[in-house]
């Protein structure tokens, strides 16, 4: 008799995490295990995943809320499954946990419409979603069963990596899983005529072109490649001529010694960056290297009119507190709050305190509501899909409100409220 096949999500509203249980007969696949969760001093959500019957750890992409728990389930000694995610995903996740002891054959690395058997039952196949470089959606099938798991998708004109893939398999769906965070809103700026290379730069001509100081950005760690690709752009475009000359030296801290390896991962893997955008951030080989680009960690008064990037607290604390007293320095964050990056040393924003705070996103977007309708209208267009689950990282009211846009097309939705969920879905066998 055919074997049921069920998903079970866990959700946490605050740290944007929905990871997906799935089990048919004895095998247990987890994917995108999120954030680490930390409950009495211990990983609360590593003992609901039953970390020994993990056959497959399915990643999506690199992402801290897709990924994180990554390094306690590979330190778990009862571990013994499998890593399986796109190669350029492998790695950079390698880098991360570089001091972990990782068996040989852990990972399966594989490329975009690469099938791989998980048993003789089911099969997984990778395709890109265009979200960030070696992000994938997941294509399993199960026995007669097909899933399409999403994971998280690229926005419209998104000038780094290459669109969502649009040639999938035609057969008809029995399960589409819609990651969609961030689509309770309708963004109000086009990246096709505000290119994130512009975007950076009008913010550091507002620093550098009326100051003769420095400026300090937190940047998180994997932001870093595709921000100096964007720092490219401006430094190889003539038109920004006179702000060149504004600043003398971009120094990126090398800290924990994984910033270079990303930055290699980022130029082995070139042919994912998207080809089409090549007039707004040129992805030159020698992109890393612009001349006025050091890797180290210099003492700021020994310098004026620089750029200092950091993804370490410590680090952008000690260097926030050289700053701070000065009306000419600035400070740019990208995304972040500058509460959750100086964390313990807040009390530096005192009355000496003169320094200025920017803000600029990521770089990388989620598709907003119209996009993601979008991708699913085009994708309903070619192939037949019985059932969708449609999950996102709001309160129910949102929630609701993003079921109406969707409502037409919706069989099924699974909101993520503030607390804690379960969630249980099976799909019967024929």
């Amino acid at each position: 008799m055919p074997e049921h096949i069920s998903l079970r999500f866990f959700t946490r509203y605050e740290i944007s995490q929905a990871a997906i249980f799935i089990t048919y007969g004895n095998k247990n696949l987890l994917i995108d295990p999120g954030q680490r969760n930390l409950q009495n001093g211990k990983e609360a959500l590593i003992a609901d995943f039953n970390v020994p019957s993990i056959d497959y750890l399915l990643i999506t992409h690199y992402h801290g809320d897709h990924a994180n728990l990554l390094d306690p389930i590979l330190n778990n000694r009862y571990f013994h499954g499998k890593i399986l995610c796109h190669k350029a995903t492998a790695e950079i996740l390698r880098a991360y946990n570089a001091k972990v002891r990782i068996k040989p054959g852990t990972f399966i690395d594989l490329d975009y419409g690469q099938t791989f058997p998980l048993d003789d039952r089911a099969n997984i196949t990778l395709f890109n979603s265009g979200h960030v470089l070696g992000s994938a959606m997941l294509y399993l099938q199960i026995n007669d069963k097909r899933l399409l798991i999403s994971g998280d998708m690229g926005a419209q004109y998104l000038p780094l990596v290459q669109p969502p893939d649009k040639k999938l398999p035609t057969e008809p769906l029995d399960l589409l899983i819609i990651d969609g965070k961030n689509a309770n809103h309708v963004r109000n700026w086009d990246l096709q005529k505000n290119p994130y290379g512009e975007i950076l730069y009008q913010k550091l001509a507002e620093c550098f072109l009326y100051d003769e100081g420095n400026v300090l950005m937190y940047v998180p760690m994997i932001q870093i490649p595709p921000l100096i690709y964007c720092l490219n752009y401006i430094f190889h475009t003539p038109e920004y001529h006179d702000f060149h000359t504004k600043i003398e030296r971009v120094f990126i801290d090398p800290e924990k010694s994984v910033v270079k390896p990303l930055l290699e991962i980022f130029k082995r893997y070139h042919d994912l960056l998207d080809q089409n955008e090549r007039e707004y951030i040129p992805y030159w080989s020698n992109c890393f290297h612009f001349k006025k680009l050091e890797f180290a960690n210099p003492k700021i008064e020994t310098r004026t009119r620089s750029l200092f990037i950091t993804a370490n607290h410590d680090q952008f604390a000690e260097w926030f507190e050289e700053l701070r007293t000065s009306e000419k320095n600035d400070v740019l964050l990208l995304y972040q709050k500058i509460t959750h990056v100086l964390k313990g040393k807040i009390n530096l924003i005192d009355e000496k305190c003169k320094i200025r705070f920017k803000r600029m996103p990521f770089l990388h977007l989620h598709p907003d509501q119209k996009e993601l309708k979008h991708w699913y209208k085009s994708l309903q267009q070619h192939i037949p899909i019985k059932k969708v689950l449609f999950y996102h990282y709001d309160n129910k009211k949102e929630g609701n409100e993003i079921h109406k846009a969707f409502k037409p097309h919706l069989s099924e939705s699974i909101y993520l409220a503030h607390d804690y969920q379960n969630k249980n879905f099976l799909i019967q066998a024929n």
